[in-house]
């Protein structure tokens, strides 16, 4: 892989990194890798590709759709 795409692949990785630190502090159980893994799916840029450009939400849709998975784990049915 040439090191400009590397490069830009690692850079986008650790902004992703960063944005689950912060919006795993908004639930009291942030260290719960389960809740952790939900949130770093729903800011990953896949996902929002996925939901907005080829599903065609809108990005508040895709955040209320992404917000959900993470505010389930741990809440028994």
């Amino acid at each position: 892989m040439p090191a400009p795409v590397r490069e830009a692949r690692e850079a986008r990785e650790e902004t992703t990194r960063q944005d689950v630190e912060v919006l795993a502090g908004a639930w009291p159980e942030a260290d719960d890798p389960a809740r952790r893994a939900a949130i770093g799916d729903a800011a990953a840029f896949s996902t929002w590709r996925s939901l907005c450009r080829e599903q065609g939400l809108t990005d508040r849709e895709a955040v209320e759709l992404m917000v959900a998975p993470a505010g389930a784990v741990g809440v028994e049915c």
